[in-house]
């Protein structure tokens, strides 16, 4: 598909129209309380860890948050040089009070736009799908990347949220937000040079007490940013939450679908 505008098009490349600057706002004002609901998000960074290579001198996160997959890379590596960069400055500042290892360098950065030379090793947890121009992001990785690096990351995929999106859908007619399959993922990572040796689809559920926590656990994380798909007005919100509680109630609260690709290049 060819692009209409900078921020106005859905395109092979891109599934959102917002503006870096609105993704970073969004996350950094979800700082402070991320943690507290990341329950998903940590459970898919241990995942992402236990395919990494064993050993790695030289290493960049993209899109690292409040540094749950960054912690791990310290521990797991030890003696590696670390940088972790992410766009919002209020997840970077929580970044830095988590994480405390003598060779890591954490800072506010684009993925589209930071280079590392010579990185042993790429890593990507729960943020690929929110860059921009992910085009842009893999030249970025592949200039990186040291001879016989790789690059791995774990991304949302369709079916992620499933029964948000599904109610969601129902009420508005439209598509809560557009994510790739995990075939699909495959083929635009071959497409941008980026090949896997390895592939992973998880699809796992948790749980939340009722609808309104996972509305609360989005928010909080700010994975819910202000124009990424239409706002629903009380009535509809009521009518959503009745619905989530009627079709997708269990003895312990609701379920909450969790889709994820996991991947690891071949060394390039």
């Amino acid at each position: 598909m060819q692009k209409k505008s900078p921020h106005t098009y859905r395109s092979f490349w891109v599934e959102h129209t917002l503006n870096p600057k609105t993704i970073a706002k969004s996350f950094s004002s979800a700082a402070c309380t991320y943690d507290k609901w990341a329950r998903p998000h940590s459970h898919i960074a241990q995942k992402l860890l236990s395919i990494l290579p064993e050993s790695a001198n030289t290493i960049l996160e993209l899109g690292c948050g409040t540094g749950i997959l960054t912690e791990l890379l310290c521990t797991k590596y030890p003696a590696a040089h670390i940088t972790a960069i992410d766009i919002a400055p209020k997840m970077i500042e929580q970044c830095k009070k988590r994480c405390q290892h003598k060779n890591l360098s954490v800072e506010v950065a684009s993925a589209e736009e930071f280079l590392l030379d010579q990185a042993n090793l790429i890593v990507s947890s729960s943020s690929f799908h929110w860059f921009y121009d992910k085009q842009a992001v893999a030249r970025n990785i592949r200039r990186s990347l040291a001879p016989k690096g790789q690059f791995a990351l774990a991304m949302s995929v369709k079916g992620f949220l499933q029964e948000l999106h599904t109610i969601y859908e129902s009420i508005t007619g439209e598509p809560l937000l557009h994510l790739w399959d995990e075939l699909e993922c495959e083929a635009i990572f071959s497409a941008l040079d980026l090949p896997m040796k390895k592939t992973i689809f998880e699809s796992f559920q948790m749980e939340e007490i009722d609808p309104w926590n996972v509305l609360r656990s989005i928010k909080s994380t700010g994975t819910a940013p202000k124009g990424l798909s239409r706002s629903l007005s009380p009535r509809e919100i009521k009518e959503l939450v009745r619905t989530y509680s009627c079709r997708y109630k269990n003895k312990n609260g609701v379920a909450v679908t969790y889709n994820t690709f996991y991947g690891i290049t071949e060394e390039l």
